[in-house]
């Protein structure tokens, strides 16, 4: 079973076992709606791995004491993933299957269970995935899913923005409209919006706006960079390599590792004057240790890229 200590779970808006317990409450719905198609009530015990000659699966309850073997299910395992990337715990390695896109799968699965897990049991009775319970658990997909969203240059929805920031509705609406933040009406028609939900309804922000938006909101966690490094180890030597241009790859690094030029001065100790000019192809100092610490800061090779970089820089001051 998922255990989450105190420290990891410092930044989680929900603790597991609120989730955790919303999983059971969610698959014992799935099971009530087994039992109701049918062909007999036995399927909905092997769904949820009980003995259907020793267990009433009527009588189980979201109870850990009292219920059954909820690690077994697919919906169990992929809210283990989906914690740790909505609230970046870092406890999952996500990369330990030599994924380049981390949670790029999982994103898939986690839209396909939000839109097609039972939003009731039987008698008609809510379960965790209705939108209107609001719970734990389906708050906590939506945001995994919306962080991938985000990561991945993604327009937002209010809502999206509002799970990622840990504020309420009001407040981001109140918030991006005093910023002037400008949202982009979806394309539907009349009668397809009136079926939307309010905060969709409202439109999507833009993703840069998103991202600027939400790094000024105390309660947003940004997403931790080890995503960012396992990608630009496998892009780099597309750059590095002859004929390419190097400084394509430095944008790219910088637009997937550090929030701004001014945090990669700061990381490679470099004076941001003279990193504005390197970014902004006017001839600068070819100065070698500021070159391989800023390799170090990039995530690139550093022989490769000293090596590109001073080839730049001398075609730069012969042209100059």
């Amino acid at each position: 079973m998922k255990e989450y200590n105190v420290s990891k779970d410092r930044n989680a808006t929900y603790s597991w076992e609120e989730i955790e317990n919303d999983i059971r409450e969610a698959v014992l719905a799935f099971a009530s709606m087994i039992a109701f198609a049918g062909p007999d009530e036995g399927v909905a015990c092997t769904f949820l791995g009980i003995d259907k000659d020793q267990t009433d699966w009527h009588t189980l309850s979201t109870n850990a004491d009292q219920a059954f073997p909820v690690e077994r299910h697919k919906l169990y395992k992929l809210a283990v993933r989906a914690y740790d990337h909505a609230y970046q715990l870092g406890d999952v390695d996500f990369h330990a299957s030599g994924a380049v896109d981390p949670f790029n799968e999982e994103s898939y699965e986690v839209l396909m269970i939000l839109q097609g897990y039972p939003r009731s049991d039987q008698n008609g009775d809510f379960s965790p995935f209705e939108p209107r319970s609001n719970s734990p658990l389906r708050n906590m997909l939506e945001t995994a899913y919306a962080r991938w969203e985000l990561e991945h240059g993604n327009d937002l929805s209010i809502r999206q923005l509002a799970l990622l920031s840990n504020m309420t509705l009001p407040a981001v609406r109140t918030s991006i409209s005093k910023e002037g933040i400008k949202t982009k009406q979806i394309m539907l028609s009349k009668e397809a919006l009136k079926s939307l939900p309010e905060e969709e309804r409202l439109g999507r922000v833009a993703s840069e706006n998103a991202l600027s938006w939400l790094r000024g909101r105390r309660g947003f966690i940004p997403t931790i960079s080890t995503a960012g490094t396992a990608r630009m180890e496998v892009l780099w030597p597309a750059f590095l390599k002859p004929g390419a241009d190097i400084m394509e790859g430095v944008q790219k690094a910088i637009k997937v590792l550090k929030p701004s030029i001014a945090a990669l001065a700061s990381e490679a100790e470099v004076e941001g004057e003279w990193l504005e000019g390197l970014l902004g192809d006017t001839p600068v100092a070819l100065d070698l240790d500021a070159l391989q610490r800023l390799a170090k800061a990039l995530r690139a090779p550093t022989p490769a890229f000293v090596g590109g970089l001073v080839q730049e820089l001398l075609v730069r001051q012969s042209n100059a």
